[in-house]
């Protein structure tokens, strides 16, 4: 796998196996905590590029968050709510089926980017998945450190 980034902080291991489709295996890094599964084969200017420019294209969020804890609390409503329009103002679905296992969410607030991102089962057909737990994860980074590794990717697989 090629990595691009720094697996504590962002970063992103991909695998072309087919470069005519651009076809290949694919993980993200995300503070030490991975996001989809590297055990799919999955387009990677398709799924992989995608997924990550919807979150550079996240929606702002004009709540002022206190800690971690309020910021569960405001997306668990919203996973338990699947009728609730906002869900989808801040839902990224673009990742396809290396993420079919995780409900996602990012935001803007204050410059940065936040992700909020829970595996729903550990009892898939990926051995890597299996072994994470189901807690809920987050994540925030400054958009220009994101940009430089979504950049970077896009480089090398376009």
């Amino acid at each position: 796998m090629i990595l691009i980034g720094n697996k504590e902080l962002f970063a992103i291991e991909y695998k072309m196996t087919d470069t005519d489709k651009a076809m290949g295996y694919s993980k993200i890094w995300l503070g030490s905590q991975s996001l989809g599964t590297s055990e799919d084969l999955i387009y990677l200017r398709g799924y992989l590029a995608a997924g990550l420019q919807e979150i550079a294209n996240s929606s702002e969020l004009n709540i002022k968050l206190m800690n971690k804890e309020d910021l569960y609390k405001f997306f668990i409503a919203k996973i338990n709510n699947s009728h609730n329009p906002e869900q989808l103002k801040y839902s990224i679905r673009s990742f396809g089926t290396f993420c079919d296992d995780f409900i996602i969410f990012s935001f803007i607030y204050d410059d940065e980017i936040n992700i909020v991102w829970k595996l729903l089962s550990n009892n898939t057909p990926f051995l890597d998945l299996n072994n994470q737990s189901l807690r809920i994860n987050y994540f925030k980074i400054s958009k220009n450190e994101y940009f430089k590794v979504l950049n970077e990717l896009i480089n090398r697989i376009f």
